[in-house]
């Protein structure tokens, strides 16, 4: 998905990651996790069919499936190449969980049954691929013009997301729903026509891929711990398992934006390239959801029951060293 030039390549290597990531959230192979898996698939094949219809009708139109030698054919709006075009970027808006193609992204990240390794993969990583090929269609489509369109779905997409996450007392689907917010807030800055904004919202591509892969792992410890995902019934987790408890508070401090820490950069990035009054008001609207959310999520840490905890080492050094890039970044 990154280095490959060639549509049709990316196209194989999409279906061949769908059915590795079913198989990933299917692991423990009981009914709950079977059935979010085969939805997953289901969902994402029949997008793909999409994104393949697409590539048809671009070769009939174009002749080429390179994204560089498109980016140099597509050098004026060219009507012929609109439905293309949607095809394909209804199947790469899917794969971003874009409004209102996010509802697979909940059921696959944060599924019961899945071990919670495999959600920090899926929303710290995978579903980043997404972005990334939205931002390379994008690129290789430039004549067209739908900026204004898919900022409108980013700011939609960012509000929904945090407020379906409010709603929600169960740990990993706030963290699931938290995701579909930070991915409509990408959206938002690589869809402004800044620069700067641009470069935020890349830089917010991997400095998200660290923080929710913290919480999740988090969250697994804190789940096998308590017993329950229900953040209700979850008190002094500070107090039982300290180590991870710092490195989650780190990673809160990073997607909410607090200063010193690497959310504060791609934001402020972001923020500097909106250069409008509505835009300043819909990323503080945003932003504020996002703080919001998080201040419901650390009251967990609150309290003092229980016993200390003993963590693995290993796993207690992978939190501390996502907790600690978060600073670093």
């Amino acid at each position: 998905l990154f280095l490959v030039d060639d549509l049709f390549s990316i196209f194989v290597l999409i279906e061949v990651s769908t059915i590795v990531v079913a198989l990933l959230i299917m692991y423990k192979r009981d009914s709950r996790s079977m059935y979010d898996g085969l939805i997953y698939l289901l969902v994402n094949i029949f997008s793909a069919t999409f994104f393949l219809f697409g590539l048809a009708m671009l070769y009939k139109q174009t002749g080429t499936f390179s994204l560089s030698l498109l980016g140099d054919i597509i050098t004026q709006d060219m009507p012929a190449l609109y439905l293309p075009f949607a095809f394909i970027m209804t199947s790469v808006c899917l794969k971003a969980a874009l409004m209102p193609l996010f509802s697979w992204l909940p059921r696959a990240h944060g599924t019961p049954s899945s071990p919670s390794v495999v959600s920090a993969i899926l929303s710290g990583l995978y579903v980043k691929s997404g972005i990334y090929l939205f931002l390379r269609c994008q690129n290789a489509f430039s004549a067209i013009d739908t900026q204004t369109f898919f900022l409108i779905a980013g700011i939609i997409t960012a509000i929904i997301g945090f407020v379906f996450a409010i709603a929600q007392s169960d740990i990993k689907m706030i963290l699931s729903y938290g995701t579909v917010s930070q991915l409509g807030l990408i959206m938002i800055a690589l869809n402004t026509g800044s620069e700067t904004a641009m470069w935020g919202g890349v830089y917010h591509i991997i400095n998200h891929a660290i923080f929710k892969s913290m919480l999740f792992v988090g969250a697994g410890e804190i789940i096998a711990e308590y017993k329950t995902r229900n953040i209700y019934e979850m008190k002094g987790v500070f107090k039982r398992m300290p180590l991870i408890s710092a490195a989650m508070i780190a990673a809160i401090l990073g997607i909410t934006g607090a200063p010193l820490f690497n959310g504060s950069i791609s934001k402020y990035l972001i923020s500097q390239g909106s250069n409008d009054l509505v835009g300043d008001i819909m990323l503080t609207l945003i932003n504020l959801g996002t703080i919001v959310l998080f201040i419901k999520l650390s009251r967990i840490f609150a309290g003092n029951t229980g016993v200390k905890a003993r963590v693995p080492a290993n796993r207690a050094a992978v939190c501390v060293f996502l907790g600690a890039t978060c600073l670093v970044l």
